[in-house]
């Protein structure tokens, strides 16, 4: 979680090396996004894109840094249900639309050792 992208991106940029690139939003979302692309993994830095956002108050109480951790798999929709099974507490009761045509849905940090979760889905 960023502040300001264009000012993340820079520093990404001049600090390691990484270059940074600017992917459009879901339909309705409050936050702008950039991935920083790396072999086997991606870094999604994400920004308010208006003045009341989960992000906003994130950013508010913290500070720039890790909001969450997201993790790939193959069907979001056995992955939710199989979470659930396993007492892990979703934030939706279905799969939501992501960045570069994803489908993802978070847990409750409650409910994860006090970390926000996100599986991912790769093409909706």
């Amino acid at each position: 979680a960023v502040n300001d992208l264009e000012e993340a991106i820079s520093f990404y940029r001049r600090a390691f090396g990484l270059e940074a690139e600017l992917v459009p939003s879901p339909s309705g979302s409050v936050l702008r996004f950039a991935m920083l692309r790396l072999p086997g993994c991606e870094i999604e830095l994400l920004a308010p894109a208006a003045e009341e956002t989960p992000i906003t108050k994130f950013l508010a109480t913290r500070g720039p840094g890790t909001h969450h951790l997201a993790l790939e798999v193959a069907d979001i929709e056995s992955a939710l249900r199989e979470g659930k099974s396993r007492g892990l507490q979703p934030l939706s009761q279905a799969a939501l639309p992501g960045v570069d045509d994803t489908l993802t849905c978070f847990f409750h940090p409650r409910s994860t050792m006090g970390v926000l979760f996100e599986y991912v889905q790769q093409g909706s």
